[in-house]
């Protein structure tokens, strides 16, 4: 009975072939019979290999290893063992050259060729380690050598589109137009917004807001959480009041002025329990009064 496995040909290839020869992937596995193969699977070993059979190439191989047709080559599926020489035609259509100095004495041993050079023409069927042997005995060269196309690396993935990469954002869905952090948080700063320790939008930054109530009308099923912060200065509790009421002060602006419907946003103020930088300098004190906008789809 013909029994089916699954061989790692292109792999026992590169440990058989010098390393110019054949630029083989890793764990090409191809599914061949060791009695016999077709067109269609010895043929995707060559590929897996690197080598393609063209269709000039093809009228030199059996027909029912492979045809042309409408100027395309169509494999054979029908498995067959195929002579010495006719492998030798189906070897050498794809670019494979005998080495012929020491093929006689790798390959004797397996009938396919006599000391003088000669193939034999009876049909045999190779199983793996004859294959291999075969192939060792064939070099590839320099001009017909067929290198494996690059994989396309594709670019780092931002999915928001907000110009931070999807590894870095830790606030996804941020919409188009938002005013982000280097975080990719959509973020207000409350030093422009308001005065110290009030929680009245300055007029001066109205326009800031109106951007907000833009892109909300852009963006009909968007609803947005308002979320305020501040720094370490000052009381716990007083500073937790202060984030609530300059987050109710940016929702009450988008409403009344802005035109945004109350059910499409909600506040909540962490005070200074959400820090993003440092409160030990003036810089990382301004960057954690903020008001956040965590957009829900």
């Amino acid at each position: 009975m013909k029994k089916v496995i699954v061989l790692a040909i292109c792999v026992a290839f590169v440990m058989s072939l010098p390393a110019f020869a054949i630029d083989v992937p890793e764990g090409a596995l191809v599914k061949m019979k060791s009695t016999a193969y077709s067109g269609t699977e010895f043929n995707a070993v060559m590929e897996a290999c690197g080598l393609t059979l063209s269709p000039e190439a093809a009228g030199n191989v059996p027909s029912s290893y492979a045809k042309v047709k409408n100027g395309e080559v169509v494999f054979g599926k029908k498995s067959t063992a195929y002579s010495p020489d006719l492998t030798n035609d189906i070897l050498t259509a794809y670019g494979l050259v005998l080495n012929k100095e020491e093929a006689a004495a790798k390959l004797g041993a397996i009938n396919y060729m006599d000391k003088n050079g000669n193939f034999n023409k009876k049909s045999y069927a190779y199983g793996k380690s004859e294959l291999t042997q075969i192939l060792a005995a064939y070099d590839v060269p320099a001009e017909t050598v067929i290198i494996p196309p690059k994989k396309e690396v594709m670019p780092p993935a931002d999915s928001d589109g907000d110009g931070v990469l999807d590894a870095d954002d830790i606030c996804p869905g941020t919409p188009k137009g938002a005013s982000i952090d280097k975080r990719g948080c959509w973020v207000l700063q409350q030093d422009y917004l308001f005065d110290f320790d009030k929680a009245v939008v300055k007029a001066d930054y109205y326009p800031v807001l109106d951007g907000v109530v833009k892109i909300m009308n852009a963006n009909p099923n968007l609803s947005v959480r308002l979320e305020g912060h501040t720094d370490s200065i000052g009381a716990a509790a007083y500073n937790q009041k202060l984030s609530e009421r300059r987050a109710n002060a940016v929702m009450n602006y988008l409403i009344n002025q802005g035109g945004v419907s109350a059910s499409r946003l909600s506040t909540i103020g962490y005070g200074e329990e959400r820090p993003v930088a440092s409160n030990a300098t003036k810089e990382g004190r301004a960057t954690n009064r903020r008001v956040e906008l965590t957009p829900i789809w």
